[in-house]
Order: structure tokens, then sequence, then C-alpha cells
């Protein structure tokens, strides 16, 4: 089952044990990051575009993010209506916290934590409402709790999420 494609972009190969190895923290690093940048940065901007009404707005996850917490701290349904009900400000700096774990090498919180930082990404696709992403990073999801429950061996031929 395939789950994106990493052609070309990177090659990495661990298995999944229940033991930190650089390896296995690298290897689910290089995939969290691709998520971030392959099916949350695009969702994102485009998101701002339209909330704020603007032609263009940057693709960087960091700035965006930055400004999204900035907006939820004054107004806890900036995304939607139920965002302090739901916990947006929490889902927001987790996934700031993913991303910049993922950027700066956090690879012992990377390698522990990939789950719950992919499922955040997941909730603020599914928040603002970009399905086709959110389908994608469930697969993703699913296809690594698969691999880990087996102990099993993942290489780049198992995601395939970037042109």
């Amino acid at each position: 089952m395939l789950a994106g494609n990493l052609d070309g972009l990177v090659s990495f190969s661990f298995q999944f044990t229940p033991a930190f190895t650089f390896e296995k923290a690298i290897g689910l690093s290089m995939i969290v990051f691709g998520v971030l940048l392959k099916f949350l940065a695009d969702p994102l901007r485009t998101f701002l575009v339209q909330k704020l009404n603007l032609g263009n707005i940057t693709i960087d996850v960091l700035a965006n993010m930055k400004y999204v917490i900035d907006q939820v701290k004054t107004n806890f349904d900036y995304q939607s209506p139920g965002g302090g009900t739901r916990g947006d400000t929490q889902v927001l700096h987790t996934v700031f916290d993913c991303r910049n774990d993922n950027a700066y090498n956090a690879f012992i919180r990377s390698s522990t934590d990939w789950k719950p930082q992919l499922d955040v990404v997941h909730d603020i696709l599914n928040v603002i409402n970009h399905q086709a992403e959110t389908s994608e990073v469930q697969t993703i999801v699913d296809r690594l709790v698969m691999l880990e429950a087996e102990g099993a061996t993942a290489t780049e031929e198992d995601f395939k999420f970037m042109p």
C-alpha cells in the first residue's frame, strides 16, 4: 500500500523497534516534515487567503502558524465556530512544535510523538475543511501505525506523498 510519492527526494530505511534509533528518528522526521510541506502548507495558506481576502500570502508554514495562533488567542473561533470547545489553541501549538521539532532535529520527540503530531495536522486540515488532504494524512498515519505494530521496516517506498 502506497501513501504518497518521495521518488528521488529522500531515501530512508528504518525498523520500528521500541528502542530509540537515529535511523527511525530521521526517517520519521522526514515523513512528518514531508506531510507538513505537502499537505498542510498550501491548505493553510489557502485558508488565510480566503479568511483575509488577500490575493496572495506566503506558503511558509511557520509564519502562517504563528499568525493563526495569534488570531486564535483573541478569537477562539478564528478557524471555525467551536474552536474553544475543540481546543484549537492546543492543536495549533502542537503543530507549531511539530514543525520546529522536525525542522531543527529534535529527534527524540519526533521519534516518540510522530502519531500525536500527525493527528493534529489531520485535525487542523479537518477544521479548515481540506478533506482530501485530511484523508491523505490519515492514510499515512494508518500505514505508520500498521508498520509500527508489526515491527516492520519502513522505507521511502512505503510513502509516496511528495511530487
